[in-house]
């Protein structure tokens, strides 16, 4: 076979076509875009030292290759390639803007370069991102073709950038793939497209920007890498990176700031840097930086604040301020007096702005609702389904006609999904309006809205806030969602599973309430505070819920006590776990809650199997059994769990071009908007099939079919509370919007159930919050299996700090259970509403004053 020069673009990275071949040949796809092939979609193969390259979706690349045939199809050998960036002409983009809709003559494509005054696309990227030089453009060459041109540059360019990440990342010899060069990529191209300048400039004149990108040691390692290879010796902005990573793993923890001094039993930004070997003019010097609006623009940065900082150590923590001050005073060395909070940017503005959004929604005159009406329409609609809500339950209606804002909380069993349910309907047959019923996740948002008249309006709080991004940008300032469409307006909003409430969700949910309808809802806030918090900053629920009981007036707290299923021994041992006590063998049952051990990570997986193919064997559905894991890569994560269980389960044929067989169950783990591009690559949204509904990350479904049809889709049935909605995915669209979901991580899972919950433990064994919830999936009349290590026969989930209240005798036999504190975190939002209440109040003091005409110096 003869070797020929391709140019062609990269449309489906490599892989192995299946996981359990031998052959360690992996195939992708390249738009071939000159030669007697252009315009041809060939099945490739390369060297595996090619692949960190070749894995790059939308690259442009120059390769030597032989044609050949495999299977009745031609195929091509790549044996080396070069980056295309600078030898791509006019016919092989031209190619490539056919494949996305884009009709270019050659004199056009000229002329935008010539007005540009450059000589490839490559180099557009950064004026485009400029809006007064892209008005410019535009006025040259009209906006269709501006417009036009701008899309062909978003979609080979952005290529050119992971390209030349990945390119660094192997020659500073980082340890990082290409994978990592495209996460890199796509978590930082928002803050660079407003400076003009791309991902590869920022991390090349800031390499350590990448310890906000991924974990603290892998981030760090690999800036440290770059630093020495290109000879970058400065130790101020080595230490802004480090104190950049120590915040966002803080943040990754829960908590929403660092304090700078040591505070016992925190983490103290002074003394982890010291430990890291700066001295304190560095770390000085480096916060300065930080602080600076610009620099932050695009490094990321801080915001510090000292106030009343003194009450919040008090009021949470006990500690006295003059004990704080006589331990980190001044002692020449920078450290603060007083207790000082350090902020990533984002998440600073975030907490202060959702804060004063809360105060004025509590201030602002509600919606009427007669609370006598709503507590009998809510005992009449609960019945039409056969419950009996008790007292704890009906005192709902009460709290929502007289508060702005109601914390509802109860434990596994109480009954607040019951409450919710006949609160929303009563409330629409009252009002005749369909409340509006969220989550943070869209599993938990429909399981809340199922069997209401808000089950086909159900949203996350993402989606419903207009806020498209799947993640936030916590370093810098986060920008609010798009809203052209008029939401907010419902006067009854709901929220479930608010446990899982971050800053940036709460200010993006009361600021398009505050749009839609001058935040003249009243809300719901509903939740289990012994559940798992959020995966990022949190502190919204708990602060809810102490506002509730510290009696400001328009926020209450609704607590459910009682336990409406205290004959199911899953919803008992789930209470004994939250309350701090041990399980013992007598509390588990055969076939309903069971403990299983196995003394290795393999061990836990096989047991896992097996137990998942008694229940198959027994009758029980796949879809009924929910198989949970704290993590997804550590021991016995779901990424081991998945391969296992789709070989022992998965008997679907093989898709091409992606890892999914037929049967497999997956869920979305990202938000696909069919209005929305936000996050999503140029080469996906070019080929996203136009008639796919919204899908929303975290809904779950089923692989259906492969249609072929003169072109190949995958149907994909997703379930939305209690119907299904079809979806088409071409093959390589799939590995980026979807995961296999035979096993998912616990977080990922709250809010929704499955009559059999398989939890394999084989880490977190410590985390109460963590195993109370995955335990909690379970439906009434279910099972419950954990897989996990001989260590936690010895309960390291039962701390004696926590259950000093419970009494000598078996409380959850009894039903009787101490509430559990939520876990700390550091968190000024409870504070700053209060303050922002304060001032409201002082305002409309000092407004009634001027309107009598009373006049004061004090004034």
């Amino acid at each position: 076979m003869k070797k020929e020069t391709f140019f062609g673009q990269i449309i489906s990275s490599p892989r192995k076509l299946n996981s359990s071949r031998k052959s360690d040949e992996a195939w992708g796809k390249i738009l071939v875009t000159r030669g007697r092939y252009a315009n041809q979609v060939l099945t490739f193969t390369c060297p595996f030292e090619l692949l960190w390259f070749m894995r790059v979706t939308s690259t442009l690349v120059v390769a030597r290759g032989e044609i050949g045939v495999r299977k009745g199809r031609t195929v091509l050998f790549i044996c080396d390639l070069k980056d295309a960036g600078v030898q791509a002409g006019y016919e092989d983009l031209a190619a490539v803007a056919e494949l996305y809709g884009l009709a270019f003559t050659k004199e056009e494509y000229d002329r935008c370069l010539e007005v540009l005054g450059i000589k490839n696309p490559y180099d557009a990227k950064q004026k485009l991102a400029d809006d007064v030089l892209f008005e410019g453009f535009a006025h040259e060459v009209g906006n269709e073709l501006a417009e036009k041109f701008k899309e062909l540059v978003e979609r080979v360019a952005g290529g050119g950038d992971v390209n030349r990440l990945a390119e660094l990342f192997d020659a500073a010899r980082t340890g990082l793939d290409a994978s990592k060069a495209v996460h890199a990529y796509r978590a930082l191209r928002r803050r660079v497209a407003a400076s003009g300048t791309t991902v590869f400039e920022l991390v090349k004149e800031k390499p350590w920007v990448l310890a906000q990108v991924f974990n603290f040691k892998e981030g760090l390692m690999a800036a440290d890498a770059i630093a020495s290879h290109l000879g970058i010796k400065d130790r101020v902005l080595q230490a802004a990176g480090y104190i950049m990573a120590f915040l966002m793993e803080q943040c990754r923890q829960g908590h929403c700031f660092v304090w700078m001094s040591g505070v016992e039993g925190f983490p103290s930004l002074w003394v982890r840097m010291l430990k890291h070997g700066f001295t304190y003019e560095e770390i000085r010097k480096a916060v300065d930086i930080l602080k600076d609006r610009q620099f932050a623009s695009r490094f990321g940065g801080v915001c510090l604040d000292s106030k009343e900082m003194d009450v919040l150590l008090k009021e949470d923590f006990g500690v006295d301020i003059n004990s704080f001050a006589g331990k980190s005073g001044k002692e020449g060395n920078g450290r603060e007096k007083k207790p000082c909070a350090v902020y990533l940017r984002g998440v600073f503005f975030c907490e202060l702005h959702s804060a004063q959004r809360t105060a004025r929604a509590v201030v602002t005159p509600g919606v009427d609702v007669d609370g006598d009406l709503l507590e009998r329409e809510m005992a009449r609609f609960a019945a039409m389904e056969g419950v009996s809500l008790d007292p704890e339950q009906l005192a709902l209606a009460r709290a929502v006609a007289e508060n702005k804002i109601t914390v509802l909380t109860g434990y596994a069993g109480s009954g607040k999904t019951a409450a919710l349910k006949a609160l929303v309907n009563a409330w629409a047959y009252l009002r005749g309006e369909v409340p509006d019923v969220l989550a943070p996740t869209a599993l938990a948002a429909y399981r809340a809205a199922e069997g209401t008249v808000s089950e086909e309006y159900a949203a996350t709080v993402h989606r419903y806030s207009r806020f498209f991004a799947d993640e936030s940008d916590l370093a810098v300032e986060v920008p609010h969602g798009n809203f052209s469409d008029a939401f907010g307006t419902s006067g009854l909003v709901v929220v479930d599973e608010s446990s899982m409430m971050t800053p940036v969700l709460l200010d993006k949910l009361m600021y398009a309430c505050e749009r839609g309808c001058g935040l003249r809802n009243r809300f719901v806030f509903a939740g289990d505070p012994g559940q798992l918090g959020p995966v990022g900053p949190g502190g919204i629920f708990p602060g809810l819920i102490r506002l509730g009981d510290e009696g400001y007036s328009g926020i209450a707290h609704v607590h459910l006590r009682e336990n409406h299923r205290n004959d199911d021994i899953v919803v008992v041992n789930a209470l004994r776990i939250r309350s701090g006590q041990k399980i013992e063998p007598e509390h588990t049952k055969p076939g309903v809650f069971d403990v299983l051990y196995a003394d290795s990570e393999d061990g836990i997986i096989s047991l896992v199997v097996h137990r998942v193919r008694e229940l198959v064997s027994g009758g029980i559905p796949l879809e009924h059994v929910m198989v949970l894991a704290p993590t997804r890569s550590k021991s016995a994560g779901t990424n081991k769990l998945n391969a296992a269980l789709q070989a022992a389960f998965g008997s679907g044929e093989e898709i091409p071009d992606c890892g999914f067989c037929v049967g497999d169950p997956v869920v979305a783990v990202r938000n696909d908007y069919k209005r929305s591009s936000n996050g999503i690559p140029g080469w996906l949204r070019g080929i996203r099939v136009k008639e796919r509904p919204d899908i929303y990350n975290g809904m779950t479904g089923v692989v259906r079919r492969v249609v072929t049809n003169g072109e190949t889709f995958v149907e994909v049935v997703f379930t939305r509370g209690r119907k299904s909605v079809k979806a088409y995915y071409r093959p390589r669209e799939m590995d980026f919007y979807l995961e296999k979901a035979y096993s998912m991580t616990v977080h990922k899972a709250q809010g929704g159930q499955a009559l059999h919950v398989v939890l394999a433990l084989g880490t977190s064994l410590n985390r109460r919050d963590l195993i109370y919830t995955a335990i909690t999936r379970c439906m009434a009349g279910g099972s419950v299996t954990i897989v996990t290590l001989p260590e936690f026969e010895k309960a390291p989930y039962a701390h004696a700090a926590l259950t000093e209240a419970a009494s000598g005798e078996d409380s959850a036999v009894s039903g009787e259970f101490e509430e559990v504190p939520p876990v700390r975190v550091l968190s000024k939002f409870r504070l700053r509403v209060k303050s922002e209440l304060v001032n409201i109040s002082a305002d409309a003091a000092r407004r009634e004053l001027f309107s009598s005409g009373y006049e004061s110096d004090e004034f």
